[in-house]
């Protein structure tokens, strides 16, 4: 898996979160954001893409923390997303061109996880999307959370590019959360949280209101942004989010490329496509702009690629 977002836990050059620290997993790729000179590694200042990275792929049996989607597959942490968050079109094409000539080069099949948008289509992410799909490479990412507003670039490419795959939030009672974006462009849906609720000055995201509705992940075992403002703790931390919701789609593929590297990114969106839950008053067969082909189900994706899945098990609801 190729991670395009804020970083990875780091102390001193090193792995440093015990869930995240596996040098034989976690392949330590570059910066295409940060200006500062002091920081050009891709330590997670942040708190974003420590716990994306723990959704997608936290260590698992070592009886620390959560386990991750694909806890085995190797990770490729790429920083796109500044100490605030901040990125731009191009830094997002430099980020792809340089994952996926990096799986080239080292013979990896590659998933790229990008839980981040933007309001309008720019060439650079049309190119970067399009140099991916060249060399079949699945870009999954989060439609954004602005609330029912339409589905953020590059997500929307989904429309166009097989091997873009956007993927809106759920929450706790399998509703689209009521953050997520929806819109044409959607494949699939994934766990992503309740959401935040307005305490004062802070969002809170694990207080009484939210207990257990939100996903609990990995963060910095040091300070970070997003603990100012957003009631997340250093180790682990509860967000809500479509950046929550896309790793879950992007485990789910590594899982099914590990077990079957010649699939391509249509058959693969077909794949998710087919095997997601219809969830709360989805049909039999419906799509819809909320829930997309419905809600991911990483069992049913890898038990169709062993032709074990039954035909009742298309359908949940």
């Amino acid at each position: 898996m190729g991670l395009l977002d804020s970083g990875i836990p780091m102390l001193n050059g090193t792995l440093s979160h015990p869930d995240l620290d596996d040098q034989n997993k976690i392949i330590i790729g570059r910066d295409f954001v940060e200006t500062l000179p002091a920081d050009t590694t891709v330590r997670d200042l942040l708190g974003h893409g420590t716990h994306v990275a723990g959704i997608a792929g936290a260590e698992t049996n070592n009886n620390t923390g959560i386990a991750g989607i694909a806890w085995n597959c190797k990770i490729l942490v790429v920083q796109a997303f500044d100490a605030g968050g901040y990125s731009i079109p191009q830094a997002f094409y430099n980020a792809v061109r340089y994952t996926v000539d990096y799986a080239r080069n080292n013979n990896y099949k590659l998933v790229i996880n990008f839980s981040g948008g933007w309001n309008t289509a720019a060439g650079p992410l049309q190119d970067a999307v399009a140099y991916a799909n060249s060399h079949n490479v699945v870009i999954v990412a989060s439609a954004g959370n602005n609330y029912g507003g339409y589905v953020r670039w590059p997500a929307a490419y989904s429309s166009s590019y097989q091997n873009v795959i956007a993927v809106s939030a759920t929450d706790q009672d399998d509703h689209v959360s009521s953050y997520s974006n929806i819109g044409p462009q959607i494949d699939v849906s994934a766990p992503g949280g309740r959401g935040g609720y307005r305490d004062g000055s802070v969002w809170k995201f694990n207080g009484a209101n939210n207990l257990g509705r939100n996903i609990l992940s990995t963060e910095p075992n040091y300070s970070f942004n997003l603990q100012a403002g957003m009631d997340c703790t250093e180790d682990y931390g509860y967000l809500a989010g479509t950046s929550m919701a896309a790793p879950h789609v992007s485990g789910t593929v590594a899982l099914m490329l590990s077990v079957d590297p010649s699939l391509s990114p249509s058959q693969i969106k077909s794949i998710l496509r087919y095997t997601a839950d219809k969830v709360t008053s989805m049909g039999r067969n419906d799509w819809t702009s909320e829930y997309g082909y419905g809600r991911v189900n990483t069992y049913k994706a890898l038990k169709f690629h062993f032709g074990t899945l039954t035909a009742s098990e298309t359908w949940s609801g």
